[in-house]
């Protein structure tokens, strides 16, 4: 074997190692953390719009993930060693193998992404209340003032929101409203029934 082969190997044979104890640890419900991911998605806001919107160019995927890596050097070694056994020119066998372990690193972020989507953030959301019936909890003013508040089942749970209303009149606590749309930070907009 060449040097450039025993590199080749070397690298091959720690990453996959790297790569078969991540997969453990994940398995078993420890997770690791990627310390220096591009993209965001590991923000709350990154994880709110990958749960409500899901991600939608390239720019939001983690390609630069410390599992992208292992996976783009354990493929690409591989394969470009498996490639200089055939034999292949070195200089070909290491784009060959560079273009395998690009589309890996792509794999590697689909598949964080599909994981991604798989957690929840547990937001509440207001627009999935409209439509429903509510209990006012404070008084709604009239005429889109705001300091009233409803309890509403949404999302299998009983939750408060601020409530405004178009009426004339004021909505006492206790009475009923419909829910028929979502203004300003999830205030609910109601009316009497």
């Amino acid at each position: 074997m060449s040097p450039y082969q025993i590199t080749l190997l070397v690298v091959a044979i720690a990453t996959t190692l790297i790569t078969a104890v991540l997969l453990v640890l994940q398995v078993i419900g420890i997770g690791i953390h990627d310390e220096f991911d591009i993209g965001g998605a590991d923000s709350a806001d990154g994880i709110d719009a990958i749960n409500n919107y899901g991600v939608t160019s390239f720019a939001e995927l983690k390609f630069l993930s410390f599992r992208g890596i292992m996976a783009f050097l354990c493929i690409g070694s591989w394969m470009t060693l498996a490639m200089t056994a055939i034999p292949l020119h070195y200089a070909l066998a290491t784009v060959i193998g560079v273009v395998a372990g690009a589309g890996a690193n792509v794999g590697v972020a689909f598949f964080n992404r599909a994981m991604m989507r798989m957690r929840v953030a547990g937001n509440l959301e207001a627009v999935n209340a409209i439509g429903k019936t509510a209990e006012v909890y404070l008084t709604i003013p009239a005429k889109r003032a705001s300091g009233g508040k409803v309890s509403v089942l949404v999302q299998e749970r009983l939750a408060e929101f601020d409530a405004v209303t178009d009426n004339e009149e004021p909505i006492p606590t206790g009475g009923r409203v419909k829910i028929t749309g979502v203004c300003a930070r999830g205030t609910l907009v109601v009316e009497n029934l």
